[in-house]
């Protein structure tokens, strides 16, 4: 049987992707900020941005709701950055540009992966070579991918930074200052900076290392509304009280392999939710309910 398993000391074993991922979120944190001091909410941005995402909460000046402000910036981040990433590789991009590499390396590696596995199913024959094949080319691909994507690229003598990096990272900084404002320029300089690390890990691990796992790993949201579960989620809450409460807004996703199937399920980080408590129907709204149906 093929061994698919990672060295100890591989960057991709799933316990250094999993101190990644976490710095991932670290990272993640520092740029949304801490909304205290020279940093500003521009408040109704912030609260048609919460509409935008079915968050019925409004925040204002004297209940800013920071930390679910934070936690609502921080799940728009992740979704603009995947949205945009998933467009890149959608395009029809000119293939001799040395800019789309990326795309085109993972483009044709899928292919490839998909065409190995179709004739190791369709081509009579027991050996595991053929059977792993697939498997590895995936690997291999996205171990590369994982490590130099979207790296500076070499214009004449010099490294110079990825034209998709320096696109993306003004576009996030733009949008992210419609939500908060940073008073101070010497600060601002520095969190807009963090961008452009903050967008080339988190397509690194997620578009590219999470599928050096085998089988691949997954990332999954939490709905809006979901009851909490501790076993695949983290947040504040007092767990005599987990019952009364539900999940406000995901603000990072789970991270795993075989997610679907609980038993063998291998979880490398929790969604991270922000909760409200459950609103309950009072004893009126439950009469009205029931004594409105015909008996």
């Amino acid at each position: 049987i093929t061994n698919y398993r990672m060295n100890d000391n591989d960057k991709n074993h799933s316990v250094q992707l999993k101190k990644d991922i976490e710095e991932l979120q670290y990272k993640l944190k520092n740029y949304v900020t801490t909304l205290k001091g020279d940093f500003e909410i521009d408040f109704k941005a912030v609260n048609d941005l919460m509409e935008k995402y079915n968050i019925k909460t409004k925040v204002t000046p004297k209940e800013p709701n920071k930390p679910l402000v934070k936690a609502v910036l921080q799940h728009h981040i992740i979704k603009t950055i995947t949205k945009d990433i998933r467009k890149y590789f959608k395009q029809n991009l000119n293939e001799d540009s040395i800019m789309h590499l990326e795309k085109e390396i993972a483009t044709k590696a899928k292919d490839l992966e998909n065409k190995l596995a179709d004739f190791s199913n369709t081509r009579n024959g027991t050996d595991t070579i053929t059977q792993a094949a697939s498997i590895k080319i995936r690997q291999e691909v996205n171990i590369a991918l994982g490590n130099r994507g979207f790296s500076d690229y070499l214009s004449g003598e010099d490294y110079v930074q990825h034209i998709y990096i320096m696109f993306k990272k003004s576009d996030l900084n733009r949008e992210m200052n419609k939500y908060r404002k940073i008073k101070d320029d010497t600060k601002k300089k520095y969190v807009e900076k963090l961008a452009e690390d903050l967008i080339r890990e988190f397509i690194r691990i997620i578009q590219f290392r999470l599928k050096v796992q085998e089988p691949s790993a997954r990332v999954r949201w939490v709905e809006i509304g979901s009851s909490i579960d501790p076993s695949i989620m983290e947040g504040n809450w007092d767990k005599d009280d987990i019952d009364n409460l539900e999940v406000e807004i995901c603000s990072f996703p789970m991270i795993g392999r075989d997610l679907d199937e609980v038993a063998k399920r291998k979880i490398y980080t929790h969604a991270q939710v922000f909760t409200k408590r459950k609103k309950y129907p009072s004893y009126n709204e439950g009469f009205s309910i029931w004594s409105s149906q015909k008996i």
